[in-house]
């Protein structure tokens, strides 16, 4: 009967070891994943303030709308 025990006991620290596991990695993906959305949202502004200083009167208007950029 211990070693029927034993086992079950074995079977449910492998199963929460599994679990911590997948919680750490599933909280690693979602900072990865925060990490890229932040790095193309730079990308992007950086890619619409240049279009603005390319275009006639872009500098004025830089200034007033993108100088959070």
């Amino acid at each position: 009967m211990d070693l029927v025990m034993d086992k079950i006991n074995e079977a449910r620290m492998m199963i929460e070891e599994t679990r911590k596991k997948t919680e750490v990695r599933k909280t690693d993906e979602k900072e990865e994943g925060k990490e890229q959305t932040k790095r193309k949202s730079h990308e992007f502004y950086h890619t619409i303030d240049d279009i603005i200083k390319d275009s006639p009167g872009g500098k004025r208007m830089r200034m007033s709308k993108f100088q959070k950029v």
